[in-house]
């Protein structure tokens, strides 16, 4: 990797009016601020459609579909001034003028089934024409419209309580089920047609202006999932398509019982008799809409946690080997070298440290992680090595502030001492330019790590109430926004001066690319 910089925040956490961060204007405008300061990276959560089940937990990483991309983040500006599918006068039906801190999910959910709906039904010959060709173009979409439907249709029932029939994918009756839905399987494939156009234009729109987008892909898909119902026989399910065990991690710095996940667990040995090609999929579906990927939960390629289904907690369970370099080296055969990165985070044995070094991919570096008092081990940013990507902390930890906030004295104390913050200042000023917040960004800037992340909290200085996530807590979680003002709050000259010092301005890594081609 060359040297350079980025902000993590996530498409839903952006400023707008319709309950939700979006792909339109404010995130071109985002754009234009990194590109400004010479961040050359934006950092972002998974794009696929989170499971509506449960009205208070929207995570991410619960999705139908492991390829579908998060229609509610489609922009009816853009439906209106792009296609011309909605009238201007209409956009204000669907604007919210709730919250501007916190993502209305109870809006948001009704609100785009409806502005997708008035653009479908405008649609013409034409659109229609070029939606099913993009459904016939996209060979997960026609499973997963088909999944979506029969979901809707059974009302909300997962798939494994469908009817025998549907269940096991009986190719008549499918036939028939589409034949009779064709209408809804096209609003579904249109519905995704728009988010594709959308992203993509802005992911050009952001590499036009010297900026890149880093991606994120969760190691599971959720058990509720069309990839699970499509294709049993790559997951470990036992012949009533039940599974015997699930995924998770055991306790850890998160949760004493560990987390159980739930997910579906992969049948390695069946994943390796189709050559791995769910996966090579998958990994070059998320390459066509990210420039680089993070591959969650990076440790389970080396040994994965498995959890008796019957368990209530994560407690008990048992290691298990994963593929390791035969996946990663199938992927590569078949893709090249994608752009990885391999989060590596949480206690990590052996297997996982020799995957890591033969993979090349560099691993990530958390300074809430690294400034223990005590703990002399390489964690520490003075041993950091240059082949990594390091944040102030990531979206599962509290924030910058909160964290100092509420850790204990001991540990605090050596933070503070160890970023050089003054002992005769207040630690205790949050808020945009906060003092104490800019000695630890300025810490991660100066560090060896080739890329440095900071989550847009820690420039805003905000506390723990603005946290993205709490792992092991289901609900109420992944609302975190931040308003217009804030963002013009954030001093944006100050990181495009770090990034100039420590030789991570985008700008300038661009200008030396060009001469070093030049001089060849």
């Amino acid at each position: 990797m060359e040297r350079s910089a980025g902000i993590l925040l996530h498409v839903t956490s952006l400023p707008g009016p319709f309950g939700i961060g979006t792909m339109g204007q404010e995130a071109r405008d985002f754009i234009d601020r990194l590109s400004e300061a010479g961040i050359g990276w934006w950092q972002v959560l998974p794009l696929t459609q989170p499971a509506e089940d449960n009205p208070r937990d929207n995570s991410p990483y619960k999705c139908y579909s492991t390829f579908a991309g998060n229609t509610w983040l489609c922009d009816p500006r853009e439906i209106e001034e792009e296609l011309g599918l909605l009238e201007e006068h209409e956009l204000r039906d669907y604007m919210s003028f709730d919250d501007g801190y916190l993502t209305d999910y109870a809006f948001v959910h009704s609100n785009s089934q409806r502005y997708l709906g008035q653009a479908f039904s405008r649609l013409d010959e034409d659109g229609m024409r070029e939606v099913q060709d993009f459904l016939k173009s996209e060979d997960w979409l026609l499973d997963y419209a088909i999944f979506r439907c029969i979901r809707e249709e059974l009302e909300g029932l997962p798939w494994w309580e469908w009817p025998d029939d549907l269940k096991r994918r009986d190719p008549a009756t499918l036939a028939r089920f589409r034949e009779e839905h064709e209408q809804q399987i096209n609003f579904i494939a249109f519905g995704q047609w728009v988010f594709r156009r959308q992203w993509l234009a802005l992911r050009a729109y952001a590499n036009e202006r010297g900026v890149r987008i880093f991606g994120d892909l969760p190691f599971y898909v959720s058990d509720d999932s069309s990839d699970v119902w499509t294709h049993p026989e790559l997951f470990a399910l036992n012949e009533k398509l039940e599974p015997e065990e699930v995924a998770g991690v055991p306790p850890d710095y998160f949760s004493a019982d560990g987390q159980r996940w739930g997910n579906t667990l992969y049948d390695w040995d069946a994943m390796r008799a189709d050559g791995y090609g769910w996966w090579i999929r998958r990994i070059e579906h998320a390459h066509e809409i990210y420039d680089r990927l993070r591959i969650d939960h990076f440790r389970a390629l080396a040994s994965y946690w498995a959890i008796p289904a019957t368990s209530e907690t994560a407690r008990e369970g048992s290691w298990r080997p994963g593929p390791g370099m035969e996946l990663l080296e199938a992927v590569r055969a078949a893709l090249g070298d994608v752009d990885i990165v391999a989060e590596d985070l949480g206690g990590l044995s052996d297997d996982v440290h020799k995957l890591l070094a033969d993979s090349g991919y560099p691993g990530m570096q958390v300074l809430q992680f690294s400034l223990s008092p005590g703990d002399y081990g390489t964690s520490r940013p003075h041993r950091w090595k240059a082949n990594s990507c390091a944040y102030t902390g990531t979206h599962d930890n509290d924030t910058l502030f909160g964290w100092l906030w509420n850790t204990n004295e001991e540990e605090r104390r050596f933070a503070l001492e160890y970023v050089g913050f003054p002992e005769e200042a207040d630690w205790r000023k949050g808020g945009s330019g906060s003092p104490v917040c800019r000695a630890f960004v300025r810490m991660l800037w100066a560090s060896v790590a080739d890329f440095a992340c900071v989550p847009i909290q820690d420039l805003l200085g905000f506390g723990s109430d603005t946290r993205m996530n709490v792992p092991g807590q289901p609900e109420d979680c992944w609302r975190f926004r931040v308003t217009q003002y804030a963002l013009e709050g954030i001093d944006f000259a100050w990181l495009a001066d770090l990034g100039r010092i420590y030789d991570r301005h985008a700008g300038i890594q661009a200008a030396r690319s060009v001469e070093t081609a030049e001089s060849l």
